[in-house]
């Protein structure tokens, strides 16, 4: 694997992640299935073949259409998801804001939640008691801490993550749409305090569906289709390109589906990896 550069990044070359689908949903079924030898099982292939470089200070957004494997390109960053193919390399404390609200308690009040959240990013009690005010007031949500979670609505929820997860001192950090909690007010709010985030050297990966904040925010944007890179490069650029595809009809969204088990990419694959 190569190294990074620098101290602080992500390194990511060339992800494949590869979903076995079964379509016998019920144990009767498999066993029906197993005894007279059918076999309908298929590949999907929600990623293939993306490489990625992301140097501290660097802002890099990822686009495409739903199912084009936006967000499981981030969660294979993450760690959440293991690479089918590939490989993934972190430098630096990674925050990863893609599923807001993992990890909270809905019977527990948010005090309680600010420390469980805080705790999952690697913040020490000592860091959370310091930013504990902050955190409510960037939040939005002084005097409400102790209300239960279950009592709040979907945006005081994740204004409260992502206002935890900025006041956790993230040297990587990995959004998945989080600027669309909240009100106007909030969202500018929230990009100025990223701005200045990005402006203490991380590295962020932004998938979002707002063009207009890509082109604000970002150095470099990757145009997924289909699970593979269509376009890389300056945002403008690739924003258009994509905007006009995505006004274009009879464009297809889905992830690639390899329905032969052992059709030749698989294969080939295969044969990739055994030899690297």
């Amino acid at each position: 694997m190569n190294a990074l550069a620098s101290t602080i990044g992500i390194h990511a070359e060339d992800l494949h992640k590869r979903f076995r689908i079964d379509p016998h949903g019920t144990l009767f079924t498999k066993i029906v299935a197993w005894a007279n030898g059918w076999d309908h099982s298929f590949d999907l292939w929600a990623v293939r073949g993306i490489s990625l470089d992301v140097r501290a200070g660097q802002v890099v957004g990822i686009v495409g259409r739903n199912g084009s494997g936006k967000s499981t390109l981030l969660r294979l960053i993450a760690g959440i998801y293991r690479p089918s193919v590939g490989q993934v390399e972190i430098k630096g404390r990674l925050v990863s804001l893609i599923d807001l609200g993992s990890g909270m308690q809905q019977r527990m009040t948010l005090r309680d939640n600010i420390y469980v959240q805080g705790t999952l990013l690697n913040m020490t009690r000592e860091m959370i008691e310091e930013a504990f005010d902050s955190i409510l007031e960037f939040a939005e949500l002084t005097g409400y801490e102790h209300l239960q979670l279950f009592q709040c609505s979907n945006g005081m929820r994740a204004r409260l993550c992502f206002s935890i997860a900025l006041h956790s001192a993230p040297q990587v950090l990995l959004l998945d749409e989080v600027f669309s909690a909240g009100d106007g007010w909030f969202v500018k709010k929230s990009q100025e305090a990223m701005e200045q985030l990005i402006k203490s050297n991380i590295a962020v990966v932004q998938v979002s569906h707002n063009s207009d904040l890509l082109r604000k925010i970002c150095d470099r944007v990757l145009w997924l289709e289909q699970g593979s890179l269509r376009m890389e490069g300056d945002p403008i650029q690739v924003l258009d390109a994509y905007e006009k595809s995505c006004n274009q009809p009879g464009a297809d969204p889905t992830v690639l589906i390899d329905r032969k088990p052992h059709s030749s990419y698989a294969l080939e694959r295969r044969e990739r990896v055994l030899t690297a």
